[in-house]
């Protein structure tokens, strides 16, 4: 009745997401990105359920995609970020990352703040990374990745007694996280 509608394709997805139809739900949010090209909604679930089933080139193509149509959507920037530098890590990635993330740096979303200092350290800049990763951690004290991305700053500038206290602390949350298995080796090896 109204191909220009972007709900129908929303929830069509979510429907064939929940019977764990993947590709289902991705041709359905597909087909209403070829009805409504760069709609916000459909680019950032098309990016998040790529991004849920390891398609990361797909995932970061998509976000480019969505970033392109709405250059201030801090989300998907977060997102985007945050992929190139954990499923990327090349150079040309890194410096993406950096160009993206830059807005978070007086942001008052620890997750933002957080993204932008893992970004510096994975670049090698880890005397910014610290000082920002520092700043995620006083927002929000009890979230193990953030703890776990300071205690590697902190490994990454040498201070193995900082990096100590915040990969254990990380650790001590019991919680699975992202790098758990890092924060783990790393520990154990500077103890």
């Amino acid at each position: 009745i109204n191909p220009k509608w972007n709900t129908p394709y929303l929830n069509l997805a979510k429907l064939r997401a929940v019977q764990n139809d993947m590709p289902g739900a991705i041709k359905s949010l597909e087909a209403g990105l070829t009805a409504v090209p760069d709609d916000a909604q459909l680019l950032f679930t098309l990016a998040s359920t790529q991004e849920a089933n390891r398609d990361y080139s797909g995932a970061i193509a998509t976000y480019e995609r969505l970033l392109k149509a709405n250059p201030g959507n801090e989300l998907a920037a977060n997102n985007l970020a945050s992929l190139l530098t954990d499923h990327k890590g090349d150079a040309a990635s890194l410096k993406r990352a950096r160009e993206v993330a830059a807005r978070f740096e007086s942001s008052r979303q620890p997750a933002f703040v957080d993204t932008l200092g893992w970004v510096h350290y994975k670049s090698g800049d880890s005397d910014k990374a610290v000082a920002l990763l520092k700043k995620a951690t006083d927002m929000a004290p009890k979230v193990p990745v953030f703890q776990y991305h300071l205690g590697m700053a902190y490994h990454g500038k040498g201070d193995k007694q900082s990096a100590k206290i915040w990969l254990a602390k990380a650790l001590d949350s019991k919680q699975d996280f992202p790098g758990s298995q890092e924060a783990k080796d790393t520990l154990k090896a500077i103890q």
